[in-house]
């Protein structure tokens, strides 16, 4: 019995060396660099209204969801994203003035199709005339690999309790 269990392990030892050596090298710091632009861009689009750039950071579907430290504005799916950019982001109303990311720190899981991300940021537009926005806000995310693209699939903003 044992000998077969040896013979066994011999005859497939092979397969298996072979399929760990064909196991892709990541490129961490590259995956990385892609992941901070993907945050980037998930909020840096606003400048110049270009929402196909925001798009094209989130994950479309219903997962999607972002908690906001404004009362009664968290995000919930892509669906709601998307009236959200049409009937506000994208009026009049409302102008990107600056944005400020800072302490950007982006650790990609071991299997290399998650990430997570914390920064600082400041973020102010003008809303109907008046200036409004966030500053010194904890922001912090979830990134997946999904077909060879980085999307955000969930963020989180905060405000530390002494402000």
């Amino acid at each position: 019995m044992n000998s077969r269990i040896y013979i066994t392990i011999l005859l497939f030892m092979p397969i298996l060396i072979t399929a760990c050596r064909n196991v892709p090298e990541i490129d961490r710091d590259a995956e990385k660099a892609e992941v901070a632009q993907v945050v980037h861009d998930s909020i840096e689009w606003a400048l110049d209204k270009n929402l196909q750039k925001l798009y094209n950071t989130m994950l479309q579907d219903s997962s999607l969801f972002f908690y906001q430290p404004s009362v009664n504005t968290d995000l919930r799916g892509f669906d709601q994203l998307k009236r959200t950019a049409e009937q506000f982001w994208m009026t009049d109303r409302f102008e990107a003035v600056r944005t400020d990311i800072t302490e950007l720190q982006v650790t990609l899981s071991r299997s290399g199709t998650t990430a997570w991300f914390r920064c600082m940021l400041d973020d102010v537009a003008l809303i109907d005339g008046q200036e409004a926005g966030w500053l010194n806000t904890r922001w912090t995310g979830v990134l997946d690999k999904v077909d060879g693209k980085w999307l955000i699939h969930q963020m989180h903003f905060s405000f530390a309790a002494e402000q």
